[in-house]
């Protein structure tokens, strides 16, 4: 879920978010706009103000299963096009 999307969901603004999470408000916008210029502990500052949670599961390493390429791009494609 983006964090924009997050804080109008609980109906908050910018302004009052900032100040919750004591980050300035230029941070924040920037940080909604996807800028990667996020310091870890106004991120999470900012995550406990919105209620989320940050996740950091282990990722498998690669080549760790194997993957029919065939059957998953089929999956993905429109029966409408797999026809042809």
């Amino acid at each position: 879920m983006a964090l924009r999307e997050r804080r109008r969901q609980l109906g908050l603004t910018q302004e009052h978010v900032a100040a919750l999470a004591d980050v300035g408000r230029p941070w924040l916008i920037a940080v909604e706009a996807g800028h990667q210029r996020a310091q870890l502990d106004k991120v999470l500052r900012l995550l406990a103000v919105l209620k989320l949670t940050l996740d950091l599961s282990p990722v498998p390493p690669v080549g760790d299963e194997s993957v029919d390429l065939d059957a998953l791009l089929a999956e993905r494609t429109p029966a409408s096009r797999r026809r042809r």
